[in-house]
């Protein structure tokens, strides 16, 4: 286990505002929090750069999620998608659930945008829409779920497949390009309660963790393309007991998707374990690469975390309910340095290729 140093924390937000989501963005960092507010902050020194307090405020703020390398996208409770150029955060776009529905989970790839609403008439909905006519939807899923939609991933490389978590235990993954519904959903997967966190690993892994912390890879295998049954999932239960720790705060893929981040943390003895999850033959903890953030937030609940490894020695960003965002310096690496920063210079030259591929397509705005 290795431990990681505070280097420096964000101004207070307002008494009892504390802060959902961060994300990073063309070297800053943003950031959702309580009191309905999107803030950019500068990566390094945590100050403020702007603030959306100016425009007309976005009713219960649920969701955050970035839109290409410049824009942002957040929606809420007044069923609104509103998108944000930044750093100036200027409302450029907004996007209306049909039937005003709370939307609770937001996912973004090039012109397609989806929301994931919460359960309001008896009906919880996936909603798509294409920006090149963003007036209307392209498509809803409004069958496939009988619970609030709490997650949503578009596959990093299949970029038509959408992924959908919800409370009714299931994971859903849909072929966007379908408008059938029943056509369209081509895995199914029963985590068998409540889904906190589910995303994309690897070409073919699903991830999924439950409210009460359960935790299940599965092989996503499309039934049209294989005649054989899928592998039974991979489940490692219970990440509390395993891991020794309150809650898990997130499952943070890394930007190739060949491994992630799992970020437990106790409020008891204050602080958050960051832990490899790899795969050899089988995916596994890797508890003896775990880097510690001791205290934490303290007693406070940790909402988000954030790992930037673009250099040799990471820096993490966490946020909490306690209004502050800290960043912290990880430990330098102890062996194959030179290797490991030649790959990291190499996804960085991939990224940067596709964000370069990514801005020569269709500009809505």
């Amino acid at each position: 286990m290795k431990t990681a140093s505070f280097l420096t924390q964000s101004s207070p937000l307002s008494p009892d505002t504390f802060v959902y989501t961060i994300l990073s963005i063309q070297g800053s960092l943003a950031f959702i929090s309580s009191d309905d507010t999107l803030r950019i902050l500068d990566q390094t020194s945590l100050q403020l750069i702007s603030s959306s307090c100016s425009q007309e405020p976005q009713a219960g703020v649920t969701c955050l999620t970035r839109h290409g390398d410049r824009r942002l996208l957040t929606a809420g409770r007044d069923g609104l998608v509103r998108c944000w150029d930044q750093p100036s955060l200027h409302n450029i776009l907004e996007l209306h659930e049909p039937n005003k529905h709370p939307i609770l989970s937001l996912a973004a790839h090039d012109t397609k945008v989806a929301a994931g609403t919460e359960l309001s008439a008896s009906e919880a909905a996936v909603v798509l829409w294409d920006l090149r006519s963003s007036k209307t939807p392209l498509l809803q899923y409004a069958e496939s779920h009988s619970d609030d939609v709490s997650q949503l991933r578009f596959h990093h490389e299949k970029t038509s497949a959408l992924l959908s978590g919800s409370t009714d235990g299931l994971v859903n993954v849909y072929e966007t390009l379908v408008t059938d519904e029943d056509e369209a959903v081509i895995q199914v997967f029963n985590h068998g309660s409540s889904i906190a966190h589910a995303g994309f690993l690897q070409d073919d892994q699903i991830f999924a963790l439950s409210n009460d912390e359960a935790f299940s890879v599965y092989t996503n295998q499309d039934p049209e393309i294989s005649s054989t049954a899928s592998p039974k999932p991979q489940d490692f239960g219970d990440l509390r007991s395993l891991l020794e720790c309150d809650y898990i705060v997130d499952v943070v893929p890394s930007r190739c998707f060949n491994e992630a981040t799992v970020g437990a943390s106790s409020s008891t003895t204050r602080h958050l374990d960051l832990i490899p999850l790899r795969r050899t033959s089988q995916w596994s903890l890797d508890r003896s690469e775990t880097i510690r953030l001791l205290d934490g937030h303290g007693e406070d609940i940790i909402r988000s975390f954030f790992v930037d490894d673009e250099e040799q020695t990471s820096v993490v960003f966490t946020a909490g309910e306690d209004g502050f965002i800290k960043a912290w310096r990880t430990p330098p690496e102890e062996s194959g340095p030179d290797e490991k920063t030649h790959e990291r210079r190499r996804r960085r030259k991939s990224l940067k290729n596709a964000e370069q591929s990514d801005s020569n397509r269709f500009k809505p705005y």
